[in-house]
């Protein structure tokens, strides 16, 4: 499931244990810990590397449901077809080059290799929404239907989250 573009240095490829260890003092989304537990229980990490820096990855499942763990009472079914992805992060310093798009294709052609669809789950800022339908959109990915929208608040340090309904049914079906 190795992919190299012509064009340039980075290689998308599955991630590992050895891959989180080299990870660790890395800017990520979570703590390094939270990662090695998400691998230990069968979810797929890929890693987009360049010249053996790691530049991005993302996080897939093929479970039976995901729970946005901000909100944990939001549990939602997937299709049998389906599967999720549940976060993907680039730092700072890579942006702007279209490594999420990279490990877009990469996860679509992870799951298809699987004999499943592939469903973003959800997204934590209206900004990283509003930015990966544009980049899903370029890639003739036809938009979902929001079931909820997850709003963050910061109070002096304390991270509160809180969703609002935007449709009852919680089963996620493939649109891709």
């Amino acid at each position: 499931m190795e992919q190299t573009l012509a064009q340039s240095d980075i290689t998308i490829r599955p991630g590992s244990q050895a891959d989180l260890t080299r990870m660790e003092g890395m800017e990520t989304w979570r703590d390094i810990d939270v990662y090695r537990d998400w691998l230990a229980r069968g979810r797929h990490l890929l890693i987009a590397e360049e010249r053996g820096e790691i530049v991005s990855y993302s996080w897939q499942d093929f479970g039976e449901q995901f729970v946005i763990e901000q909100v944990p009472e939001l549990r939602y079914r997937l299709s049998e077809d389906a599967c999720y992805g549940d976060e993907s992060y680039t730092p700072v310093a890579h942006r702007g080059r279209g490594l999420r798009r990279l490990l877009f294709v990469a996860e679509r052609q992870l799951a298809r290799a699987r004999g499943r669809r592939f469903v973003v789950a959800y997204f934590m800022s209206k900004r990283a929404a509003e930015d990966a339908l544009r980049n899903f959109e370029r890639l003739g990915v036809p938009r979902g239907v929001a079931l909820h929208e997850v709003v963050l608040w910061n109070f002096g340090g304390l991270r509160i989250a809180s969703a609002r309904a935007l449709a009852e049914d919680r089963t996620i079906r493939c649109l891709d």
